[in-house]
């Protein structure tokens, strides 16, 4: 198989280098640290430089939103903006958990929907607009991580579950027209976000290109829901008989 970098344009707005792959590009994704990966084998295919080639007029999302202003640095944009908006308050949000563009883009789409139809409260259309987003382009950000960024930014003390989010937001939001992963398709979701937990643990230490084929080849034999199956094929994969995460 062919290792010669390509460039071009794809559904991640921008510009990614990606290496061959005999999976077709509409399976890849990349993920919250920019590593464009197979969601079918699990491969690390390169790093996504579209953030690096970005100019100096890189917006977040509430300069690209809010009315009236003006673009400025990348560093400025990840200051906690002092405006009481809507738009200002999620996108505080969104940088914290370091959101790329077209995941904030697709939150925020389906916040307003919910914001301007139903009577929920903005936690909870928070908690469902940045979770889905995460999950469908496979950024692994966990339950408690979103709920930390939306109690501070929101500042509110408690945070519906996102199991209780999803009881009662997800018919509304499919009646709108507003889609969101299934568990079926959740797969690369739930391994990246476990492996991403160990990396961040663990560090140079394993060859986790190596810990990620082996966690998908186990993650595609097992049964159970993907959460489960992601957590157990990635403590096998490292060596934890059982999947014990000890």
């Amino acid at each position: 198989m062919s290792e010669e970098l390509s460039t071009r344009q794809n559904r991640f707005n921008g510009s990614v280098p990606s290496i061959a792959c005999l999976h077709n590009k509409d399976d890849h994704v990349v993920t919250e640290n920019y590593e464009i990966v197979c969601k079918r084998c699990g491969v690390v295919l390169g790093i996504d430089n579209s953030q690096e080639l970005a100019t100096e007029s890189t917006l977040n999302l509430f300069h690209e939103i809010e009315p009236g202003t003006k673009p400025v640095k990348m560093d400025c944009t990840k200051r906690t903006h002092e405006h009481r908006s809507d738009v200002s308050l999620f996108s505080n949000a969104c940088d914290k958990l370091g959101l790329p563009r077209y995941c904030y883009l697709e939150a925020w789409s389906t916040y307003s929907k919910l914001r301007n139809n139903t009577s929920y409260s903005k936690a909870e259309i928070a908690s469902f607009a940045l979770f889905t987003a995460s999950k469908r382009y496979s950024i692994p950000k966990s339950e408690k991580e979103i709920q930390d960024a939306i109690k501070m930014t929101f500042r509110v003390k408690r945070v519906p579950t996102m199991l209780k989010v999803f009881s009662r937001v997800k018919l509304t939001a499919q009646s709108l027209g507003i889609s969101y992963s299934a568990d079926s398709k959740s797969e690369c979701y739930y391994l990246n976000l476990y492996l991403s937990r160990e990396q961040q643990k663990l560090g140079s230490v394993i060859d986790f290109d190596l810990v990620r084929k082996k966690a998908r080849t186990l993650f595609e034999a097992m049964s159970g829901t993907n959460d489960a199956k992601a957590r157990k094929a990635v403590q096998i994969a490292l060596g934890r008989c059982g999947g014990s995460s000890h």
